[in-house]
């Protein structure tokens, strides 16, 4: 199957290009030529290219040399191509060379040359990107290769990264279903191309169209959607039940079918990739109801993958509280942070309603807590978070002193109004879209409150 084209952005001042390799160029790539740096660089930021190419000649050098320093510093990993005029000086050519470019061929190169060194480029691209992505996982134990429970986890990623089709991965907010996805992969025939992930909760019908298959515009602009930057590699929606009706048949004819169209454009376009999801409910419920797409519902329930809370879980809990201390210890200049057994104990025995992210932030404020290189229960306070020990990046400071307090209050609170989100709003006194908004933040189902709620009220109507 054809793959989407590359898209080439085209620097070219002087106009002299567009004529000359225009339609060359144009049958391999998607070919975006501008002669303003401006509108290049807004073109650059939309579009994200794979190549840039610039002309430089004489009429037009320092307004080129300008460009490539500003694509250059806007996206530091994008190959950029100098064309060099023929009119162009000795001292002129070494300044050009000075930049940061990947090549500097003549602009009176034969097309199959250039063609040579497009190719270069595009590989080139493709290395810095899978090498930034795997950077970027820092896939710990989090949610696999452990022992106890993950052990039958682990054999279903395996089989799922075995497959090509589509594969839902169910389970509660902050149980790591993301990383579940990441792993499954990299272990794939796909893990050398992108992993693009895409949630549609809170968007339009409109914009979720747009950042699933991409925009056309009368005037030319072209920007790609989550199906074109996932080409050959996995696209993951994360929380399909919250795709909006009337977008769920229109991806499912563009997987059946391997083919899609962008919102306003008329052209088709191929369809490669693979298609995972994440869901916390079981959606067959909603299918049977007519809620739910049947035909995109069976396209990605080919394969299933369960990941357990952390409650379920719980032998886990030890080798999970070793890593995350690896990460934070070095992260805080705080080597060789181990947990006193009571602690460890302690923490084993804990609800963890906020799953891997609930105990990830426990053991990062621990770490900014510890005093000694030995974390108790001390440690672990739920008095509050000392702000002195924040770390002094403003946004993740307040984030972290945000989350902790949000899921320990609304935890009291549902508690008190026995899991029922519009008397927990009573009894903040804010409105109740705010409060369902912000349980989910911090991944709080108020649907645990109420079952557990029914639990005691059953056990106490129990005779003695």
């Amino acid at each position: 199957m054809p793959s989407v084209k590359s898209i080439l952005l085209v620097l070219d001042p002087s106009g002299t290009l567009a004529g000359r390799w225009g339609e060359q160029l144009g049958t391999g790539y998607q070919l975006e030529i501008v002669r303003d740096v401006e509108d290049g660089l807004r073109l650059l930021e939309k579009l994200d290219p794979d190549i840039a190419i610039v002309h430089l000649a004489v009429s037009t050098f320092h307004l080129s040399r300008a460009g490539i320093r500003n694509i250059t510093e806007q996206r530091p990993e994008l190959p950029v191509i100098a064309l060099l005029a023929s009119d162009l000086g000795h001292e002129e050519r070494l300044e050009a060379l000075r930049e940061s470019i990947f090549a500097s061929p003549d602009d009176g190169i034969r097309p199959e040359e250039l063609a040579l060194i497009l190719g270069r480029a595009q590989a080139y691209s493709r290395l810095l990107h899978e090498r930034r992505y795997l950077r970027s996982l820092h896939l710990d134990v989090d949610s696999f290769e452990l022992s106890g429970g993950m052990a039958k986890l682990h054999e279903r990623v395996q089989r799922a990264a075995a497959s090509d089709q589509g594969a839902l991965i169910y389970g509660e907010r902050g149980s790591g279903r993301t990383s579940v996805a990441k792993k499954v992969h990299l272990l794939s025939g796909r893990a050398r191309g992108p992993f693009v992930v895409f949630n549609p909760t809170g968007l339009s019908v409109e914009d979720c169209r747009v950042r699933l298959f991409g925009r056309e515009t009368i005037d030319g602009l072209r920007q790609r959607g989550a199906l074109e930057l996932a080409a050959g590699g996995t696209l993951l929606i994360q929380e399909l039940e919250s795709l909006p009706d009337a977008v769920q048949p229109e991806l499912y004819r563009s997987l059946a079918e391997s083919w899609m169209t962008r919102v306003g454009g008329l052209r088709t376009l191929p369809v490669d990739v693979r298609v995972m999801a994440t869901a916390h409910l079981d959606l067959r419920d909603a299918v049977q109801a007519g809620r739910f797409h049947k035909g995109l519902f069976n396209q990605l329930h080919m394969d299933t993958v369960e990941v357990m809370p952390l409650r379920e879980r719980r032998e886990d809990v030890p080798a999970l509280l070793r890593s995350y201390l690896r990460r934070y210890s070095g992260r805080y200049g705080k080597s060789d942070l181990e947990i006193d057994l009571e602690a460890e104990s302690f923490l084993q025995r804990q609800e963890w309603r906020g799953n891997l992210s609930e105990l990830r932030l426990s053991v990062e404020l621990a770490a900014l807590r510890a005093q000694s290189d030995r974390l108790g229960l001390n440690e672990f306070s739920v008095s509050g978070v000392d702000v002195d020990l924040l770390p002094l990046n403003y946004r993740k400071a307040k984030k972290m002193v945000e989350r902790d307090f949000k899921r320990r209050f609304f935890d009291r609170v549902l508690i008190l109004a026995g899991g029922k989100v519009t008397l927990a709003a009573q009894l903040c006194e804010i409105p109740r879209p705010s409060l369902s908004t912000m349980l989910k933040e911090v991944g709080i189902r108020a649907a645990d409150y109420k079952r557990r709620a029914k639990a005691r009220a059953a056990t106490q109507r129990q005779p003695a």
